[in-house]
C-alpha cells in the first residue's frame, strides 16, 4: 500500500511501562507469519544497533534463552538461519529443569528512550502529527476518510473495547524491578509454562538492568 502525505495511520493502544524490559526474544510460536516478522524485526534492530546505537538506544547483547518445555524443531531451524552466533547449548550445561537452551547475539533496547527516538524521527523527518484521544469503538479509528491503516495494539483492552471484545484475552500479572548493575552485560531468558524469568541490561542508562518476573494468568 502506498501512502500520501494527507493519509492517516492510526495506532490504537496503551502505554508502555517506564521500567519495562525490551529485547528481541524468539518466543513466537510456529505460525509462519509470526516467524517471518521475527526475522524482519531482528534484521531491522540489528541494523539500528550497527548504524545508530547512540541515537536509537539499541545495542547488540549476548543472550542465553532457556525452555522448560520442548521447542518444535522447525522453530529451532528457522531461528538458526538468521540469529547471529546461534548455538544450541549441550544438555550438561543446562540448569536443572531446563529441557532446551540456546545462545545467540540479541538486541536490547532502552524502551523509553527508543520511543522518544521514534517519536522525534516521525515528527521531524516525516512531519507526522500526533493526536492522543480516547475512542469508544474500534470503528471510531476509521472515522476520518483519510485513514488508510489502523494498528490495533490495545493489549488487554481487547476484552472490553467495543468492536473487538475478544473473550480469549486475559490479564497477566508480573513483577519487574529496575536495578543498577553495570557489570551485567548479558541477556538471560527462561521460559516456563506458567512463568517468565529474565535479566535484561538497558543500554544508555548508566548500568541499569531489568529483572523480572513471575506470571500469574488471569490476575490483573
Amino acid at each position: 500500500m502506498s501512502l500520501n502525505s494527507s493519509d492517516s495511520i492510526i495506532i490504537v493502544g496503551t502505554y508502555i511501562l517506564a521500567r519495562a524490559g525490551c529485547n528481541f526474544s524468539a518466543i513466537s510460536g510456529t505460525d509462519a507469519d509470526a516467524l517471518r516478522w521475527d526475522r524482519f524485526g531482528y534484521a531491522h534492530l540489528t541494523k539500528l544497533a550497527s548504524d545508530q546505537p547512540e541515537d536509537t538506544f539499541v545495542k547488540r547483547t549476548p543472550s542465553t534463552e532457556l525452555w522448560d518445555e520442548e521447542v518444535p524443531h522447525d522453530k529451532i531451524k528457522i531461528m538458526s538461519e538468521y540469529l547471529e552466533d546461534f548455538t544450541i547449548l549441550p544438555q550438561e550445561q543446562l540448569p536443572k529443569g531446563v529441557k532446551f537452551g540456546v545462545s545467540f547475539t540479541t538486541v536490547t533496547l532502552n524502551a523509553p528512550k527508543h520511543l522518544e527516538y521514534l517519536y522525534q524521527r516521525l515528527k521531524e523527518q516525516y512531519g507526522v502529527r500526533f493526536i492522543r484521544q480516547k475512542i469508544p469503538h474500534i470503528q471510531s479509528a476509521f472515522s476520518s476518510p483519510s485513514t488508510k491503516v489502523v494498528f490495533n495494539c490495545i493489549g488487554n483492552a481487547a476484552n472490553t473495547l467495543l468492536g473487538v471484545e475478544d473473550a480469549k484475552c486475559y490479564p497477566t500479572r508480573g513483577q519487574v524491578l529496575l536495578v543498577r548493575a553495570p557489570n551485567v552485560q548479558t541477556n538471560i531468558m527462561r521460559h516456563s509454562k506458567d512463568e517468565e524469568t529474565y535479566v535484561i541490561p538497558r543500554p544508555g542508562s548508566n548500568g541499569n538492568v531489568i529483572l523480572g518476573g513471575y506470571m500469574q494468568r488471569g490476575n490483573g
